[in-house]
């Protein structure tokens, strides 16, 4: 049997599978983002700022601001 909203994170281990993802959300403790597999940062700013650092400054950057509603493909 499923549990509701497993899907959820049957997604996520497919796109973590294949990208670092950098997370802020201030609401969330840093220490369960990390245990999540997520990159936890202080803003967006860092986030922008770590992602660039991470893959270069001609990289291409999602920004998802309500991820749960957000399905995101790649073009």
């Amino acid at each position: 049997a499923t549990t509701p909203d497993q899907w959820q994170y049957q997604i996520m281990a497919r796109v973590l599978k294949h990208h670092k993802v950098i997370m802020y959300a201030p609401e969330c403790s840093k220490e369960m983002l990390r245990e999540m597999m997520l990159d936890p940062v202080d803003s967006p700013e860092e986030a922008l700022a770590r992602a660039f650092a991470y893959c270069g400054s001609s990289a291409k950057v999602a920004v998802l601001p309500d991820g749960v509603s957000v399905i995101p493909v790649k073009s």
